[in-house]
């Protein structure tokens, strides 16, 4: 094979040492990222796994904090088990924010909160609905975006 059939990546990881990645060019970005996770989880230590865990909790808190700050909900209100319109609609954009700019797996917020996947599914399909027909929500959920940068 030519040296053009292959793509190259680096990857900082956890502010470790720099690993470079070499692979056949995939056809989904699904093998691609498939590929990446596998090679960058076989060349961590148990040290690298602990500081990325921290670093997980850390985006999570910073997120459930900015939907605290855009929604002036305190956080027992955020994460409490109720159906009422001014805690649900945080909480769905905290799962929101947290699928779609972090990229976290259903399973793993459903276990973190408490929720069957299921739950966190319907909840971002929700809140994207909204965010696309309603011009409140919108600007909320850009309001919580600016409180995480």
């Amino acid at each position: 094979m030519k040296q053009s059939d292959y793509t190259t990546i680096e990857v900082k990881f956890a502010n470790y040492e720099l690993i470079e990645l070499q692979w056949l060019a995939a056809k989904t970005q699904k093998d691609v990222d498939t590929i990446i996770r596998t090679a960058v989880r076989q060349s961590m230590t148990s040290e690298h796994r602990d500081e990325i865990s921290l670093s997980l909790n850390n985006t999570i808190e910073n997120v459930m904090y900015a939907c605290m700050r855009t929604y002036n909900v305190s956080r027992e209100q955020l994460t409490a088990r109720v159906r009422f319109k001014e805690f649900v609609e945080p909480r769905h954009m905290m799962y929101y924010i947290l699928r779609t700019r972090y990229h976290l797996k259903y399973e793993y917020m459903g276990k973190k909160f408490g929720y069957n996947c299921a739950t966190i599914i319907q909840a971002v399909k929700k809140i994207d609905g909204y965010i696309k027909a309603y011009t409140l929500v919108r600007y909320n959920y850009e309001t919580a975006i600016a409180y995480l940068e």
